[in-house]
């Protein structure tokens, strides 16, 4: 459309909003709902369960997690800070779909392997791009990754689980 305007984020965001707060509800939310999805799947498919289990154990570590995160963005300005981010990781999407879309190999353990390569190669680059983001927002590179450490163990277990 010629002439349309086209609206910031700060625009939209009521003055009282608070975007951890909503974190933090989503995540609850979040957590609420894959627990009732992974208890009816475990009852569904019992063979299952240990491993569903172990992945819900996973996900509520890395709700736990990014709330470490809160710590070093609280002074960001969200709306900056979420247009950076999205054109780094449009960036580093565009790489990992060329490398994902090469077949993987038939050999359970080769294929498991190589599954596992591309879930931490991933994982190193969305790392690199959201330092690349703190970075315009003065945020120390080792608080970043320190902070990003902390989940990105879990974010990668859970990964290889709902790959398997």
């Amino acid at each position: 459309m010629v002439g349309a305007r086209t609206q910031s984020i700060s625009s939209l965001v009521p003055p009282d909003f608070d975007f951890w707060d909503s974190v933090k509800d989503l995540g609850d939310k979040a957590n609420e709902y894959q627990e009732k999805i992974l208890k009816d799947v475990a009852v569904q498919y019992t063979s299952t369960a240990e491993k569903i289990n172990e992945l819900k154990e996973t996900m509520s570590r890395v709700v736990s997690g990014a709330e470490g995160m809160r710590t070093i963005l609280q002074d960001v300005s969200l709306e900056e800070f979420s247009n950076r981010l999205e054109v780094e990781l449009s960036r580093v999407f565009e790489v990992l779909k060329e490398e994902i879309s090469e077949p993987l190999p038939e050999d359970q353990t080769e294929r498991y392997r190589q599954q596992a390569i591309r879930i931490s190669r991933g994982l190193d680059m969305i790392e690199e791009a959201l330092v690349i983001v703190c970075r315009f927002s003065k945020i120390p590179e080792a608080d970043v990754r320190m902070k990003f450490g902390h989940i990105k163990p879990h974010i990668n277990h859970a990964l290889l689980i709902i790959g398997k």
